[in-house]
């Protein structure tokens, strides 16, 4: 393993993020001026590579470049490189080493970062200090940068470009690519405080700088972006009663769909109420509350990139706007902490993360059994696993790729049927949308009268999380107060 005296900086390009590490007190032991130098390549290898931009995504394995990445890899993102070493012979003392990667992009060297350390064993996982480090800052990463690895025995009484003293990876001299994607999506986020009318209040929650950023951050740490925009809307006024346990949410979802589709906002644009209904979070959740909705379908139908938040500022409310916008995404909740719709194939036990990862935020190495749990979970504190964030960046993708020209046609009108977990109806009046791009949902949905008879059937079906049952969207022309219930046609 290595223990690290410091970690370098970039030559060309300054880093940042760097973790300061205490000087060891180890003592490498006398060097012996009279014995024949020993190539440093006879007794280390470089055995594999990571990059950490969250969780770990191993690039060298076991020998051999990884082309594909399970876990994406994002250009302009900063991030971690990890350098594992193991010795093909043991030492009977510790020896200090240095290393360098140079990156490479557009055919020039863009970087040069730097590590040292005392080497005194194989690189083990859970051991970060056990390989070199290397930070990559933000813009450093393109889609065709390269890297290799020089590593040196300052000790050996060389000069310090002689092949004994040098371990150059790859062995041959060349470089090796980072496979950074070039379609990278940019996250973006429009915030639409709601006024809260239903006291006379007037009360808006806190969209300052400070909130905004900490919304930002949270959401930057552990979705895989390399830029995240966000914008303040004008306020939404809302009189109806928002209770912490659920009635009027269903509401306020669709005055926010309504919203999004009334400023035919981009497809890839996702619309997050916030809302305070009391002065503080604890007066609000003094009973137990809910922390926000997401919108499942709106992994495929734009109208349906909304979520609302209760938006105290508290770290809280970061955390429920990333689960909640990955609900928008299509995503279901990690086994921890009894939610309910539990997506069945999330590979950890009890919601871990899995693998280890990097906070590109906090600059700090988070533990996979560090206590903390997938964010898609009930449990805290919360990372993200490898799973999670392959899934949201395959979303990310399919929402930049399927995002259409924005028609120049106004929205439409759509009654809504306010479809209750037992099955019955209610009517919840009309809210605007914009035409879906595609079949909005696999789940048809049949209305029926009193006694039993079909009297509309639509596929536009918006499931609200948390809630129970959802909202069925019918032409005006279709309804009629003879609905009553509700099913699942298929």
């Amino acid at each position: 393993m290595i223990r690290h005296v410091a970690l370098g900086c970039l030559l060309i390009a300054a880093c940042g993020g760097s973790q300061s590490q205490p000087t060891p007190q180890l003592d490498a032991g006398p060097i012996d001026a009279t014995a024949p130098p020993e190539a440093l390549s006879a007794w280390l290898s470089i055995s594999d590579v990571a990059m950490f931009q969250g969780p770990k995504a191993p690039i060298f394995v076991n020998g051999a470049d990884i082309s594909k990445t399970t876990t994406p890899i994002i250009a302009d993102r900063p991030g971690m490189v990890r350098v594992y070493l193991k010795m093909l012979e043991k030492r009977k003392k510790a020896h200090h080493l240095q290393a360098e990667l140079h990156v490479t992009s557009g055919g020039s060297e863009v970087a040069v970062a730097q590590d040292s350390g005392f080497i005194s064993g194989d690189s083990v996982e859970d051991q970060v200090d056990s390989g070199f480090k290397f930070a990559i800052d933000p813009g450093i990463l393109k889609t065709d940068s390269t890297y290799k690895i020089i590593v040196r025995d300052p000790d050996l009484k060389l000069a310090p470009d002689a092949p004994e003293a040098t371990l150059v990876f790859p062995t041959d001299g060349s470089a090796l690519p980072f496979h950074a994607d070039a379609a990278a999506p940019e996250i973006k986020i429009n915030f639409v405080p709601v006024q809260y009318n239903a006291d006379k209040s007037g009360r808006l929650p806190d969209t300052s700088v400070n909130q905004i950023t900490r919304f930002h951050d949270t959401l930057y740490r552990m979705y895989p972006a390399a830029k995240i925009t966000t914008t303040v809307a004008a306020p939404l006024p809302f009189s109806t009663v928002i209770d912490p346990g659920g009635p009027g949410w269903d509401t306020l979802v669709q005055a926010l769909i309504d919203r999004r589709a009334a400023d035919n906002a981009d497809d890839d644009v996702y619309y997050i109420a916030l809302f305070e209904t009391t002065g503080t979070f604890n007066e609000y959740c003094s009973n137990g509350c809910i922390g926000g909705v997401g919108l499942p379908e709106g992994a495929v139908d734009p109208n349906s990139r909304v979520a609302v938040v209760a938006g105290y500022p508290v770290q809280f409310a970061s955390d429920t706007l990333n689960q909640e916008l990955a609900h928008s995404m299509g995503r279901e909740h990690a086994p921890c902490g009894n939610p309910d719709g539990i997506d069945p194939k999330f590979p950890y036990n009890d919601g871990k993360p899995g693998v280890w990862g990097y906070d590109v935020i906090k600059s700090s190495w988070v533990d996979p059994l560090g206590g903390v749990s997938d964010f898609m979970s009930y449990c805290h504190p919360i990372w993200v696993s490898d799973y999670t964030y392959s899934a949201l960046y395959k979303q990310m993708r399919f929402v930049q790729k399927t995002k259409t020209q924005k028609s120049k046609l106004p929205p439409q009108s759509m009654h809504v049927v306010r479809v209750l977990p037992d099955g019955s109806t209610r009517d919840a009046g009309t809210m605007r949308v914009s035409a879906p791009s595609q079949e909005v949902s696999s789940t048809r949905i049949e209305l029926l009268d009193g006694s039993g008879g079909v009297v509309a059937t639509t596929n536009r079906f918006i499931s609200l999380d948390k809630l129970g049952g959802g909202l069925a969207l019918v032409p005006e022309h279709t309804w009629t107060d003879a609905i009553v219930h509700a099913r699942r046609a298929n």
